[in-house]
C-alpha cells in the first residue's frame, strides 16, 4: 500500500485524467470513513 504522500505525489503528476481524479474522490471517501469509524469508538 502507497503512503498517502506517495498518493498525493503521484495524482499530482498525473493532475487533469478522469482516473486520478476518481482516485481522489476514493482516497477521500476512505478517508472520511475512516476518520468516522474512529470518531465512533
Amino acid at each position: 500500500m502507497l503512503k498517502p504522500t506517495e498518493l498525493a505525489a503521484h495524482f499530482c503528476s498525473n493532475r487533469g485524467k478522469t482516473t486520478s481524479k476518481a482516485a481522489i474522490g476514493l482516497v477521500m471517501n476512505y478517508a472520511v470513513e475512516r476518520d468516522e469509524r474512529l470518531s465512533n469508538r
